[in-house]
């Protein structure tokens, strides 16, 4: 085992997380890391972002935690079980950090028991989704750092620009027979960066998923049997594919009922369609970053 390369994917990993987190905050104030002052592999400097305390940002810096060894996973596979130095620690950190935010939102130790691991898992899937979407970051990342062992912020985020503006993402598009599949993947290639493939009529494929991952699905509620959300738990329930962002539409006028069966179902969004060109590449934009995408029930009432 090279130790000095599994380090370097491991702080890639911490590091461009960090940087998808903190470019998806729209309010600067809760950015969950501050500006980089150095990533680094060696010596005493292994300093990828300032965590902050603010409530709002202790789960997106847990997030950001787990980072760590999601990318030595999605690198060399089979690390759930084995934990490398760092990654152990990460790991408790980020599991006290959501105990801590359930515990505060909650004031209840029963919750705190219960919701813990199931959040911890949670938001390592989101960490796995935005890394997987932005590999290129990570390689590029993970390349420098052991051609120079320590970077400085400045040069950190430079490369993560660069790569992430060479990614193009597969964006895999269901509907059933509505034109709405149709419309989301006109403007999905405006962008110039996403690969849309339509299956127009619901002959969906499990096994051809999981055999070729797409980076993004978008479903109509009504594409399959015998909707939407069995097709999600679906793909949650297939390592090969539980980490695609599955981004739901429909008709429906959403509340909070909604809201919750597709999150229990693993849904990363929702959108109710007909629906302005800049909702759908929200959704897109946020579940590439390992978020997820449910607007306020209130801004769509």
């Amino acid at each position: 085992m090279n130790e000095l390369e599994h380090l370097a994917y491991h702080e890639a990993g911490h590091a461009v997380m960090s940087y998808l987190l903190r470019e998806g905050h729209t309010n600067k104030q809760t950015i969950p890391l501050d500006e980089f002052e150095k990533v680094a592999i060696q010596g005493e400097m292994q300093d990828w972002g300032k965590t902050t305390v603010s409530l709002d940002s202790w789960i997106s810096a847990a997030q950001a935690l787990l980072a760590g060894h999601i990318s030595e996973k999605i690198k060399y596979g089979g690390l759930d079980d084995v934990l490398y130095g760092d990654s152990a620690q990460d790991l408790s950190a980020a599991k006290h950090l959501i105990a801590s935010f359930i515990e505060e939102m909650t004031r209840d130790s029963e919750a705190v028991r219960k919701q813990t691991p199931k959040s911890l898992e949670l938001h390592a899937t989101l960490a796995e989704t935005g890394l997987r979407c932005h590999w290129l970051a990570v390689e590029a990342l993970a390349q420098a750092l052991l051609k120079r062992k320590i970077l400085t912020g400045k040069k950190a985020v430079k490369i993560i620009k660069v790569a992430i503006a060479r990614q193009t993402h597969r964006v895999l598009i269901v509907d059933r027979n509505t034109g709405a599949g149709e419309l989301v993947a006109l403007v999905l290639k405006e962008r110039k960066k996403s690969r849309t493939h339509i299956v127009p009529d619901g002959n969906i494929d499990l096994a051809a998923i999981a055999a070729d991952p797409p980076d993004v699905v978008f479903i109509y509620w009504y594409a399959v049997e015998p909707d939407a959300l069995a097709f999600c738990q679906q793909i949650k329930a297939t390592p090969q594919t539980r980490s695609i962002p599955v981004i739901v539409w429909s008709g429906r006028v959403p509340d909070q009922e909604l809201y919750l069966r597709l999150q229990r179902a693993g849904a990363a969004g929702h959108l109710a369609l007909p629906c302005a060109p800049q909702e759908i590449l929200a959704a897109h934009d946020a579940v590439l970053r390992g978020q997820t995408y449910y607007p306020p029930i209130h801004a769509l009432n």
